[in-house]
């Protein structure tokens, strides 16, 4: 009796320290990356015209905004001041953790679009001393899913 007892007790300890061991290595696991680690130079979906705006077709493309208004991945800090982004398709950036933005003053203007995935909360660097001036035309928050709504522009012919 004795002896189960005892094998009893390692086989509780053995399990403890496996059970801790499993937890501390799946924490480490959950733990997003961020867009920036991930999107490391400008992609596709990043499209800079000839006026210096700015056209934004996928995830990526949103996604390296980060590193240039942050100036991360080589690429030298840039508000954006005066110019336009111009998202074209739907993006969800809830795959990566989004990096707030230091100080970005750009307008943003989407077409039946819908950004979903980036707390609004957490888009810009609020405890940064720098000012913020953007603006986001024409869009629905909402703040249960974490989505940007735009609506589709009207025609222009009268």
């Amino acid at each position: 009796m004795k002896t189960l007892f005892r094998n009893s007790k390692r086989i509780v300890i053995i399990l403890f320290i496996a059970t801790f061991f499993t937890n501390c290595f799946a924490q480490e696991t959950d733990v997003k990356k961020s867009w920036s680690e991930v999107v490391t130079s400008q992609p596709e979906g990043y499209v800079i015209g000839e006026d210096g705006n700015i056209t934004i077709s996928d995830d990526e493309g949103f996604a390296w905004i980060i590193s240039v208004v942050n100036g991360l991945n080589g690429q030298e800090q840039n508000t954006l001041e005066g110019k336009t982004i111009f998202i074209t398709n739907d993006l969800n950036m809830s795959e990566y953790q989004w990096i707030p933005l230091k100080t970005f003053n750009a307008t943003i203007k989407g077409d039946n679009v819908e950004i979903e995935g980036v707390p609004i909360k957490k888009f810009l660097d609020t405890n940064n001393s720098d000012s913020f001036s953007f603006a986001i035309e024409g869009i629905t928050f909402d703040a249960k899913t974490w989505s940007i709504s735009f609506p589709k522009k009207e025609s222009e012919e009268n």
